[in-house]
Order: C-alpha cells, then structure tokens, then sequence
C-alpha cells in the first residue's frame, strides 16, 4: 500500500499527534533565530505548525497529496508568526526545496522520513539535505535507533556517522528518549553542513 493511501484510510500509526518533542527541543539550538526550514516528509504538519509557531518561513514537504490535504485542514484556522507552504514533491528528487532565490534553508527538520526510506536510498537523502542547506544551515531532529526493520527502518550512531559525515559536521548525536508510538529509542541529531564535501 502506498503512502498515499494509508492517508485516505486515516491509517498512519507513525503520526504522533503532535509535533516532535524532539524536533521542537533542538530547533532553536540548531536554528539561532528566524528563518527557512524544510520538513520532509511533513505528513500532517505538526512540526511544520509549530515551526511556524517560533517565526520560521517553513516548507511541508511530502509525497503524499492526501497528507498535505489533511495539513491544510488543519493549519489554515491557525494564526501563524511564520509563513507556511506546503508542497507534494518527492524529496530525493528536490522537488518542492528549492527556496525563492535558491539560497538554501537554514534548517532542514526530520522525523519520520529518514526512517520510512529504504536504506539504499539514504545517501540520496543525504546529498538531497547538503544540497538545499545553507553551508552552516542544521539538519535537526530525531532518527529511530534500532536494527533493521522495514519501514521503518532504523539505524545506529554508527551508521549515521559513516553516512553524513563527508557532509555534515555532527553537532549533537544523543539519546533523546523513545518515540512514543512503538517505545523505539530515539536519537536526537543536530548535523552542521559543510561548504564542502569532506575528503
């Protein structure tokens, strides 16, 4: 079943509620003040609201038109500090990142989307996050820690070291509780991107 679907039958067990605690705990340390931030794999938006909450410029991405729908519901009523878009694209392509100008974001917010990935893809992922950050600009949030899987997928310390290390500098890589739908600890990650590749 795709995406899409699991959205029109309501059935997303991945959709916390609420935004990230995790996520929303670490923007501000990763962010420094107002500006542009993506969130991938944006599902119903409760991070890109509550981003927007703190003054962002935020860009809700996902694949799913039935996800932004359900988004749009539910922000439109909101009286909002920052400006909200929300756009269908596919992030691996870049589709929907390209911020006015093509800048780059000052901040890239993910939970959920690394991990509904196969791992094959994750270095796409994270030549797609490289390419459309500000050199300096944080990829932030929270990566599920476990082995295996399928989706989602999880990961280790490890991995996440040997993946984004070439292009990010790693600012922050913890423990940062568990995720509350399936009691999966989580790591809470604050990835600094480089000018340059490294290497």
């Amino acid at each position: 079943m795709g995406w899409n679907q699991r959205y029109v039958d309501r059935d997303f067990p991945w959709d916390l509620g609420a935004p990230s605690p995790v996520v929303q705990a670490l923007a501000d340390r990763a962010l420094g003040g107002p500006g542009r931030v993506v969130v991938p794999g944006c599902g119903r938006g409760w991070d890109v609201e509550a981003l927007a909450g703190k003054g962002h410029h935020v860009v809700g991405l996902d694949i799913a038109p039935a996800a932004l729908a359900l988004a749009r519901a539910r922000i439109a009523a909101r009286d909002l500090p920052g400006a909200v878009e929300l756009i269908e694209g596919d992030v691996l392509l870049g589709e929907g990142t390209e911020p006015d100008g093509g800048d780059g974001f000052d901040g890239w917010a993910e939970h959920t989307c690394f991990c509904a990935l196969d791992p094959q893809q994750w270095p796409a992922y994270v030549e797609a996050a490289w390419r459309r950050l500000k050199p300096g600009g944080a990829l932030f949030g929270a990566f599920l820690h476990f082995e295996g899987g399928g989706p989602p997928f999880g990961t280790h310390p490890a991995e996440l070291r040997r993946l984004f290390t070439p292009r990010f500098e790693i600012e922050l890589l913890e423990e940062r509780g568990t995720f509350s739908k399936r009691d999966v600890p989580q790591l809470g990650a604050i990835f600094r991107r480089r000018a340059h590749p490294a290497g």
